[in-house]
C-alpha cells in the first residue's frame, strides 16, 4: 500500500512538473506574440503590401502611410557606411 502511494505521488508530482512546463511555453508564445505586435505597429490581418498578378507581370502596391514607408530603419550612428568602388 505504501508503495502504490509513493508511486501515486510521484506521478502528480510529474503531472504538476508537465503542467507548469506547458504553462510557461505558453506564456512565452503568448509574450513574445504581444511584443512582435507592439513593435510592428501594425496589424497581422492587414499587410502593408498588396501583390497583384495580371497577364504576367507582377504589381506590388504599398499601402502604407507616406510617413511609415519613408521612415529610417537604421539610426544614424548604426552601422558603417563602405564607399564601394567597382574595379
Amino acid at each position: 500500500m505504501i508503495l502504490l502511494k509513493g508511486i501515486f505521488f510521484i506521478f502528480l508530482i510529474g503531472l504538476l512538473f508537465v503542467a507548469a512546463l506547458v504553462l510557461s511555453v505558453v506564456l512565452k508564445v503568448y509574450r513574445l506574440h504581444r511584443e512582435l505586435k507592439k513593435q510592428g505597429g501594425q496589424s497581422w490581418e492587414q499587410p502593408s503590401q498588396q501583390k497583384q498578378e495580371r497577364g504576367g507581370t507582377t504589381t506590388v502596391t504599398d499601402r502604407r502611410d507616406p510617413a511609415r514607408a519613408s521612415r529610417k530603419i537604421f539610426s544614424d550612428d548604426e552601422g558603417e557606411y563602405i564607399d564601394y568602388e567597382e574595379e
